[in-house]
């Protein structure tokens, strides 16, 4: 019903939107609407060796800012759904706490950047899988790195943000969740509206053609009585026409 992008991208440009704040746009690489191509310039560059392309980069000032040697966060947000049935009946996420968040943390290592025991990312570069489900939750790894981008901040939200803060998150990790977790429920509430008024205009639809077609039946109904009326005359005037002659005197 819904497709990949209903949560995705609300998610993203929220995260990319304290990302800019805190970092400053030309810092932040996205894979959003006017801002492709940077990240295209970044991916044939710094990241040409990466298997899979992210959804945003962070291109840290200096080094070792995100652990010894790294110089860039890479992003890759996942949305999710745990009460799928796949979730559900293989990795137990109704019993286990975050088990689908953990599951998609560990398949997009392996299966999307092919990091394993062996194989890492190239030096420098550090993966944030940032996993948000369809109800706001984020798994560990998310949480983690909004932390980390608190630390960084002294747990103030940056100017640019101080209008959207609420007095139930005034400070910069409380409020990066409630910004991501919020935008993941949007998104899926719009998809459900968009999807609802596309059917009630097609109903409308529907019922318009209905009584567009009910108008051209009772026109055409009309119009074979208009044309058996002039039948039953033309029958009438043929029979006076063609009546017996009567004899003079008769």
């Amino acid at each position: 019903m819904f497709d990949t992008h209903t949560c995705h991208d609300p998610v993203l440009t929220a995260l990319v939107t304290i990302l800019d704040a805190i970092f400053g746009r030309s810092r932040v690489y996205a894979d959003l609407p006017g801002r492709r191509a940077a990240l295209d310039e970044w991916m044939r560059t710094a990241g040409a060796s990466l298997r899979h392309r992210p959804d945003a980069v962070v291109r840290l000032p200096g080094q070792g800012a995100a652990g010894p040697g790294s110089r860039a966060y890479v992003i890759d947000v996942k949305t999710l759904d745990p009460c799928g049935h796949t979730h559900v009946d293989s990795h137990h996420a109704d019993r286990d706490r975050l088990a689908a968040h953990l599951f998609e943390q560990r398949r997009c290592r392996r299966s999307d950047y092919e990091i394993s025991d062996s194989a890492d990312l190239p030096v420098g570069m550090h993966l944030v899988v940032f996993t948000v489900s369809t109800f706001g939750s984020l798994g560990p790894e998310a949480q983690a790195f909004l932390d980390e981008l608190s630390r960084r901040t002294g747990g103030a939200v940056p100017r640019e943000l101080r209008e959207e803060v609420s007095w139930a998150a005034s400070s910069l990790a409380p409020f990066a969740r409630m910004a991501v977790g919020c935008a993941a429920r949007r998104g899926l509430a719009r998809s459900v509206l968009d999807l609802w008024s596309r059917g009630h205009a097609e109903d409308a639809g529907d019922a318009d053609a209905d009584e567009e077609h009910a108008a051209e039946a009772a026109v055409d109904a009309e119009a074979d009585d208009e044309h058996a009326a002039d039948a039953d005359v033309d029958s009438d005037v043929e029979m006076d026409a063609d009546g017996p002659e009567v004899a003079d005197g008769e």
